[in-house]
């Protein structure tokens, strides 16, 4: 047991416990009226983010404990072919807010917009619609929060010895209580923390393998224990992960969601600048110590551990303590986003579905929200008992499901018209069950499923909007008509 490294991990997560408690103290002194409003406010806070906060949103919500953990586990074990793949997130950062940043965040305050349904239920009016993308939305983000939670506590017994269960559950504790009593104030803040945490870890770490063997003595264990590392020795798996991390994320719900909530235009410019160059540092330095560790650190047990291990053996105490926080923050801040969104989901959008004719009070929407949340959590903790072999992996699998249901829908929804309720259904509906049979069984044209349902996905949604009954006007009016003009609530 490292000393420093444990005080720097624990007094890490007591400073979110009570981040946690001033954000609920914020929330409560909003003053909320109504359940309706207290949710807006929960969920979305008061759309007033700065080009700080707004940018490390986008960076912690893009990356994750596999960023730290899972990825550089496949580097460890495929080589450089995997920093190549995750280099193209360097354009994660901007893409969303530049591509669907503007258009979505003026639609959401325009419509109100609380939860990342709420633009399929303005924009396409129909109940199968949002009820399915509900359905899905929660079904996938369970398996990536379930990934989140196996690596935070991996990282928990490289560096503290206390058993993966026990790690598992320390994470739920933190996490779920901060999320679920904070709301979005606490995402919001924590956000900053983590992005700012994990910056100074990237830096730390490559002045301390830097100083103590150097490329060149890298490189040359590589080239005589590994040269299969320094070679691009299996392109298939780099094609997949320039798909799902650089191009899906345009669309996912996660980075979607947080588009709505800049101050100004400038605020958001800014953060894309600053979003693609936290990224850029990310991408670069994570998983190229994975590739290094598999010259420094070449018989570790598991993969998944070389980047605690390294830093383990490489940093101080002091300065492991701190950095050991980085994917622990990474992990905190994926989770967070996920939790938020599925209890939004389930609360506003399919209760409202639901055919129930009662308006939820404020005291039943919060107890309502914190129940779901509190749900979750727990079943998310039951599927991180055992989790899967590589870590990544598993995140890919839940980050192409993620895209292959929401891509199309969503980025055609945003700007043709011609996109129709029944051509979105047949996408949704369709391209999931393709992108896991194509991925087991089919593997068509011999390319990755992930580029495989992200045409068929299109070609479905555009053919069946073409044959189909057009949307109404008045829908088409409320996200075209000049964005000035203002419109009914989307409740």
């Amino acid at each position: 047991m490292n000393i420093s490294a444990v005080i720097g991990f624990f007094g890490y997560l007591i400073a979110m416990v009570i981040v946690g408690v001033y954000s609920n103290k914020r929330n409560e002194e909003a003053r909320a009226t109504t359940g309706s409003s207290w949710l807006s406010q929960y969920v979305v806070g008061d759309r007033d983010l700065s080009w700080l906060a707004i940018g490390m949103a986008m960076v912690t919500t893009i990356y994750s404990a596999g960023t730290f953990i899972g990825a550089p586990g496949l580097a460890y074990a495929d080589g450089y072919v995997w920093p190549f793949s995750v280099g193209f997130q360097n354009l994660a950062g901007a893409l969303p807010l530049a591509i669907v940043g503007i258009r979505y965040a003026i639609l959401g305050r325009k419509l109100n917009f609380v939860s990342y349904l709420d633009f399929y239920k303005v924009r396409y009016n129909n109940k199968a619609v949002t009820v399915l993308a509900g359905i899905a939305l929660i079904g996938l983000l369970i398996p990536l929060m379930t990934a989140q939670f196996a690596a935070g506590a991996r990282v928990v017994e490289v560096f503290t010895g206390v058993p993966y269960k026990v790690g598992i559950a320390i994470m739920v504790l933190v996490v779920g209580f901060y999320t679920v009593v904070g709301g979005y104030r606490a995402v919001v803040v924590s956000d900053i923390v983590q992005g700012i945490v994990m910056t100074i870890g990237a830096i730390l770490l490559w002045f301390a393998l830097l100083r103590s063997n150097g490329l060149t003595g890298i490189h040359t264990a590589l080239l005589e224990s590994k040269p299969g590392h320094l070679t691009m020795n299996n392109i298939p798996l780099a094609i997949r992960g320039i798909w799902v991390f650089a191009i899906w994320v345009i669309g996912a719900p996660q980075t979607v969601w947080k588009c709505t909530t800049y101050k100004t235009s400038k605020d958001m410019y800014t953060a894309v600048i600053l979003s693609a160059i936290i990224v850029t540092i990310f991408s670069t330095t994570f998983q190229l110590w994975g590739v290094f560790g598999a010259a420094l650190l070449p018989n570790l047990e598991a993969a998944d551990k070389v980047i605690p291990t390294m830093i383990l053996e490489y940093l101080p105490g002091f300065l492991a303590g701190i950095l050991i926080v980085s994917p622990v923050a990474a992990l905190m801040s994926t989770v967070d986003s996920a939790l938020l969104i599925s209890s939004a989901t389930v609360v506003k959008d399919l209760y409202n579905l639901s055919g129930k004719k009662k308006t939820l009070s404020l005291k039943q929407t919060k107890w309502f929200t914190y129940g779901f949340s509190t749900v979750v959590i727990l079943f998310v903790l039951w599927t991180s008992i055992e989790p899967p072999k590589f870590l990544e992996l598993f995140v890919m699998y839940a980050l192409g499901g993620i895209g292959a249901v929401f891509f199309w829908p969503f980025l055609l929804g945003l700007y043709w018209k011609g996109a129709t309720p029944t051509g979105c259904l047949a996408s949704m509906l369709l391209s999931l069950p393709f992108y896991v049979l194509n991925d087991r069984y089919w593997k068509l044209f011999g390319l990755r499923s992930s580029i495989t349902t992200w045409v068929v996905s299109a070609l479905i949604m555009i053919i069946v909007s073409l044959i189909t009954p057009k949307t109404p006007i008045e829908n088409i009016k409320k996200c075209w008509e000049p964005y000035t003009t203002k419109t009914a609530s989307a409740d």
